[in-house]
């Protein structure tokens, strides 16, 4: 991919927000962006050092980075991730045993796993009610355009809510763990792109009109887009 993808959020927030999507190795200074405005939001909530788990998923997976800019002014953001030894694994180590969600991965990267998570806005920019959810949404296209079929998380107890409502399931064999700290208590939920007919209404036909915008002004090198797609 030889550049940014941008569209634009829902047009009920005035002004929209404008969304970029990039890979971190091919414009590391927004994928810097995301890590500086994502560690000062963990911040805020005294979660100090999260970001580094990000920063080390970086730098060993094909990461890709979802940004959302208002008025010029970076307002939120969201990550993903695609190798064969996907962060989580690491980031979850001593909190759920890897010996039950290894396999569940291994079982499901015939037809494509991504790790998304990291899902921040700034707080300057709360009144915007459907900031969050454009960048909640804007990771499936995300999903889309690697070709993956699954995506797997993190999700704490009282924004499973949220997430249910893009089509992520918990995974009921990995039972709730405190993460990133002991006030919150956290489950691995999942999303299979091929039943968002579960999701709210509009998901699915809002994801596929975006993925065929973006592969009118993305890529020639489809290959490193979509590891995932089968001919």
């Amino acid at each position: 991919m030889t550049g940014s993808v941008h569209f634009w959020g829902r047009k009920t927030d005035i002004p929209p927000a404008r969304i970029t999507i990039v890979r971190s190795r091919r414009d590391t200074q927004l994928w810097q962006d995301y890590l500086q405005g994502a560690d000062a939001r963990y911040e805020e909530y005294g979660l100090k050092g999260v970001t580094e788990d990000h920063i080390d998923a970086g730098e060993h997976s094909d990461t890709w980075c979802t940004l959302a800019w208002l008025d010029g002014e970076l307002a939120g953001g969201m990550r993903m991730h695609v190798a064969q030894h996907l962060p989580i694994l690491d980031e979850l180590k001593g909190h759920v045993n890897s010996k039950y969600l290894a396999p569940l991965i291994r079982g499901r990267q015939v037809d494509g796993v991504v790790h998304c998570g990291g899902l921040w806005v700034n707080k300057k920019f709360r009144g915007y009610p459907n900031l969050t959810a454009d960048l909640a949404r804007s990771h499936l296209v995300m999903v889309r355009l690697v070709g993956a079929r699954w995506s797997v998380g993190t999700s704490a107890e009282h924004t499973l809510d949220a997430w249910s409502s893009l089509g992520y399931r918990v995974d009921p064999s990995i039972p709730p763990f405190p993460y990133p700290d002991d006030r919150y208590q956290t489950r691995v939920v999942w999303c299979d792109t091929r039943v968002l007919h579960d999701a709210e209404s509009g998901l699915r036909d809002w994801m596929a009109s975006q993925a065929e915008c973006l592969s009118t002004t993305a890529p020639q090198d489809s290959l490193s887009i979509a590891p995932f797609r089968r001919p």
